[in-house]
């Protein structure tokens, strides 16, 4: 969802829309890893093959999304349980993502 089609669904009076710091987290979630694979891809290209042969890439992705979604729900809802975010950032920074 983009920042512009996130303000036209919330409006100008509910409340103050940061389109920088949206984009700096979208950045920092999107983009930074996928320079970061490709670099990968790039400078390793043996370690990956090999790699390609003993990890299904397909179920890490779906999974990593998946876990990704999850933290977005527990954050959105959880009206600052602060047991159900430290269980849902710690869970999300044990398969490497740093940026739930």
């Amino acid at each position: 969802m983009s920042p512009g089609l996130l303000l036209l669904f919330v409006g100008q009076g509910g409340g103050t829309l940061n389109v920088g710091d949206t984009f700096l987290k979208l950045g920092g979630t999107v983009v930074i890893p996928m320079i970061a694979g490709e670099i990968i891809q790039y400078f390793f290209p043996r370690h990956v093959a090999i790699l390609r042969q003993r990890v299904n890439f397909t179920i890490v992705s779906q999974c990593s999304l998946l876990l990704f979604v999850y933290c977005i729900f527990c954050n959105t809802f959880s009206s600052n349980l602060v047991i159900v975010r430290s269980q849902c950032d710690s869970a999300w920074r044990g398969v490497g993502g740093a940026w739930c």
